[in-house]
């Protein structure tokens, strides 16, 4: 099976439920999804992150820099779920100055 370039996106209520507590737009979530930067976390989970370097990409990919502005920093954990598919499984809170940087 060869896997495609955009996988298909699968948004669990948990997530949804998250995303809205933590003020992270549905569009953002699906950018990290799909475009963010891949890090191995617990089980067979990975975490997903929009960096300054994945935001520049973006905008070569012809998002709006609004849209990317958003989902820069949005990071999320992501289950693989079969070659083409990715269930993003719970929406992580961004930068907050109140609270100080989350740290990976």
């Amino acid at each position: 099976m060869e896997r495609t370039r955009n996988p298909r996106v699968i948004f669990k209520g948990h997530a949804s439920q998250r995303a809205q507590q933590r003020g992270v737009k549905t569009l953002s979530a699906f950018l990290a999804a799909i475009y963010g930067e891949p890090v191995r976390a617990a089980g067979r989970t990975v975490r997903r992150t929009v960096t300054n370097k994945v935001a520049k990409k973006l905008l070569k990919l012809g998002w709006s820099s609004h849209a990317v502005s958003q989902a820069n920093g949005t990071a999320v954990i992501t289950a693989e779920d079969g070659p083409n598919q990715r269930v993003i499984v719970t929406v992580l809170p961004k930068y907050n100055s109140r609270y100080g940087l989350r740290r990976p």
